[in-house]
């Protein structure tokens, strides 16, 4: 946790930093973007998918373009944009910020839609890219500082034969080495890794549903971080920066993990001896003093990698353990927990739930398979707050009767994508050597309890 409040700082910092030129650009644009983010409210009944092994055309028939929610949509995402994986206007490379060159694809899908990436990604030394204008920062360069801004997609051949530079390397510049984003479809799970499988989706082969799926790349020896966020709003649509908070989160998803994600030495998780704590997607808002936190999925705190991975999961607190203790006396009725803490902040407190019985890693989740996720936590800022987890329709965390007083956050306003590594920085035995992946797709996010695993098509 000790890299938590710093990255999180620095983060909301640079959020803060571009909000006004992205929101510059957003109003200049007469109508959003609606071929991967449904706008409408909404509305009672069923959603609609895709069909087992069928594929969906982006903008017109995909999960997204499509979904019918039993309770107020805030957000969903079925990563089927067109130009999250080809070249063309608003890929990856698509637009220099108001004419800069410090944020590379700065127009692109991807920003429009969930914000920034992270700064040093791309730097003066990478050269001249085969796809838009070099990055004018970096050591050596006539702009000075870390780098240029911006989201690195790691490019399969598939991908690569879309342009003249082919391979990783097809969004240039350089190399792809760094990028936290995979956008795949049938063929990429092991385009990068020989021996990669993924079974049980709804998609097109290997693929999660409809034709793209989303992989939050861990590098190899490479910590990755942040790479923009889904942002709540009542209809769904909602863009950066907006802060519409939400107290009442219902949350349902399709999830995976690559097959190299198992508890060894030299794995992203660690093992039960030396865990490697993981960061998987974090809720918060900026008024929460940058605590973003994964609730309802990760591997940090009680429990077991062998056994609880990925229900190992984080609530920052501003209580010492033992207030935390008392605020969970008679709360926890499925799973268990640990508080811990000295009250100094949330880069020290926190509270951790995890599985127990209910859930077994090794029997219930093989890595390589697609399962259904579902999350639900209400009654935040009240004495009250309600935390449910299930994993493929059992209940396998559930906390009730909390009071928020404890919790740092008292509402969530984003959901950003993380695949932060510890093991990559030092903790948890050794770094990792080759790409590990969290695979996701299908993300509907309700005000209220979430929808059924029916709605994804699960």
């Amino acid at each position: 946790m000790g890299r938590c409040k710093a990255e999180q700082l620095a983060a909301w910092a640079f959020i803060a930093f571009c909000a006004l030129a992205l929101v510059a650009r957003i109003s200049s644009a007469n109508q959003l973007k609606t071929d991967g983010l449904i706008l409408t409210d909404g509305l009672i009944g069923m959603a609609g998918f895709s069909a087992s092994g069928a594929s969906c055309t982006d903008g017109v028939d995909c999960l997204c373009d499509t979904i019918v929610t039993s309770n107020t949509l805030l957000a969903c995402e079925d990563f089927e944009f067109v130009n999250y994986y080809e070249d063309g206007e608003g890929d990856w490379s698509d637009g220099e910020l108001l004419g800069a060159f410090w944020d590379r694809g700065g127009d692109s899908e991807w920003t429009n839609t969930h914000g920034f990436g992270s700064s040093g990604l791309f730097v003066w030394a990478d050269g001249v890219p085969t796809l838009g204008s070099r990055c004018e920062f970096g050591t050596g360069s006539p702009g000075g500082f870390s780098g240029c801004t911006g989201n690195k997609e790691w490019c399969s051949a598939a991908q690569g034969a879309l342009t003249p530079a082919g391979g990783a390397d097809c969004w240039g510049p350089g190399s792809n080495t760094g990028a936290r984003i995979d956008i795949q479809r049938d063929g990429d799970v092991d385009a990068e890794v020989a021996g990669l499988t993924l079974t049980g989706g709804t998609g097109v082969g290997e693929i999660m549903g409809g034709r793209q799926h989303y992989a939050a790349r861990v590098p190899p020896g490479n910590t990755g971080s942040l790479h923009g966020s889904l942002y709540l709003k009542s209809g769904g649509g909602g863009v950066p920066p907006e802060d519409n908070r939400f107290t009442n989160i219902g949350l349902t998803m399709k999830l995976a993990y690559s097959t190299n994600v198992v508890p060894v030495d030299g794995s992203v998780i660690g093992t039960d001896g030396s865990p490697a704590p993981w960061k998987h997607d974090e809720w918060g808002n900026g008024s929460s003093g940058a605590a973003i936190e994964h609730w309802n999925l990760g591997n940090v705190g009680c429990g077991t990698v062998s056994g609880e991975f990925p229900y190992r999961t984080l609530i920052f607190t501003n209580s010492t353990a033992a207030a935390c203790n008392s605020a969970m006396s008679g709360v926890m009725q499925v799973g268990s927990f640990q508080c811990v803490g000295d009250g100094a902040g949330p880069d020290s407190d926190a509270l951790y739930l995890c599985s127990t019985s209910e859930y077994d890693r090794a029997t219930d989740f093989p890595p390589g398979t697609v399962a259904c996720h579902q999350a639900h936590i209400s009654g935040m800022g009240t004495t009250d707050v309600e935390i449910k987890i299930w994993h493929n329709g059992t209940l396998v965390i559930h906390a009730d009767g909390l009071d928020s007083a404890i919790m740092i956050n008292k509402s969530y306003a984003s959901m950003s994508f993380n695949n932060y590594a510890n093991v990559n920085a030092g903790q948890g035995g050794t770094p990792t050597s080759e790409a590990m992946y969290r695979y996701e797709d299908d993300i509907v996010v309700v005000n209220g309890p979430p929808e059924p695993c029916s709605a994804i098509g699960m």
